[in-house]
């Protein structure tokens, strides 16, 4: 007549249940450290300060001097005791409180210390065997908000507890690694010469009138247009064929925007050579994606890929004709060098 066992469904709610987490939780914590520090790698350098030693003293630290203050507190309350009771004393008073005041110092300092390994050590489980981490997350894994966490590594950056420390500009992210550090360091000014070209395009876009600009506007979207189609299409060779359209319309409105002075050279173009040619994708797409292809389909098929041949012949010709200007100006100067 055994009884199955049935768990407590309030288990999770109890304090052993609590209590057992939170010894996993640090055991968890503790091999993710030792990993780190074990370092199998040879030629790898090790990132982070060895806290094994520091955490034993600091837990002695904490021991002896709460003992030893514990101690002198006790004396002191007997030697209270004992005044009352008589006027000799055999240790004199001014003695005791600087000794106790020290012992329990010193066992702050300890618990103190040992209290910024664990923190130093959820960090770095934290980082989850990465080089980088954001700050957000690392402030979850040791229980404190974003602005003690950043003045805390801050702290073990500057006392070299992470060997190659760094926080981003933002002071949002960790970087653990030099290595890491450099590549964030190239990508930022990556980011920077893009924001400037962005600037100054857009510097070069309000010096254009407004139809200039809604012709560009609609030719970026006739680009985005004709990518689509080709993402659509999987022949090999009719996708390279939409490709050199891609590039060379691209072409075209880049040179038009760097030369306003060119747009009105494209007005044919945009009333219908593209509309065209993006229907002409479109329709080839949409032959293209039938499971029965009869002879109509191929026909036509092929009727649009000999089309979208004229088509970059003809666009490859009016971007060499939008250096015909250029094109004067060399001649001219090189007539005029060799005549000197």
């Amino acid at each position: 007549n055994r009884r199955e066992y049935q768990p407590d469904p309030n288990w999770q709610n109890t304090k052993t249940y609590q209590y057992i987490k939170n010894i996993n939780e640090d055991h968890a914590s503790d091999r993710t450290v030792r990993q780190h520090y074990q370092n199998p790698d040879a030629g790898k350098p090790v990132l982070y300060e060895s806290t094994s030693v520091k955490k034993a003293l600091a837990v002695t630290g904490a021991i002896v001097g709460y003992t030893i203050g514990s101690g002198f507190a006790i004396a002191e309350l007997i030697l209270m005791i004992f005044l009352h009771v008589a006027s000799a004393v055999l240790i004199p008073m001014g003695i005791m409180f600087p000794l106790m005041a020290a012992a329990f110092a010193g066992g702050i300092a300890g618990s103190s210390s040992y209290s910024s390994i664990k923190r130093f050590e959820r960090y770095i489980a934290g980082l989850g065997g990465k080089t980088y981490a954001d700050v957000k997350a690392l402030a979850a894994a040791a229980g404190k908000s974003e602005g003690y966490t950043v003045k805390d590594l801050k702290k073990f950056i500057k006392k070299g507890w992470f060997r190659q420390g760094h926080l981003d500009n933002t002071e949002k992210c960790l970087i653990t690694s030099d290595d890491m550090f450099q590549q964030y360091i190239a990508a930022e000014k990556q980011q920077e010469i893009v924001q400037k070209s962005r600037e100054e395009e857009d510097r070069e876009m309000s010096k254009l009138s407004s139809e200039a600009k809604e012709m560009l506007a609609a030719g970026d979207e006739y680009i985005k247009q004709i990518h689509e189609c080709n993402d659509e299409i999987p022949g090999e060779e009719m996708s390279g064929k939409i490709s050199h359209t891609e590039n060379s319309v691209r072409n075209i409105f880049n040179r038009a925007k760097e030369h306003p002075e060119a747009i009105g050279d494209l007005r044919r173009m945009m009333s219908y050579y593209l509309p065209t040619t993006v229907k002409l994708l479109k329709a080839y797409a949409d032959m293209d994606r039938q499971e029965i292809k009869g002879d109509n389909i191929e026909k036509s098929k092929k009727e649009i890929e000999d089309t979208i041949d004229t088509l970059n012949a003809a666009f490859d010709k009016l971007f060499d004709s939008m250096f015909e200007d250029t094109s004067l100006d060399v001649s001219t100067d090189a007539t005029v060098m060799k005549n000197l």
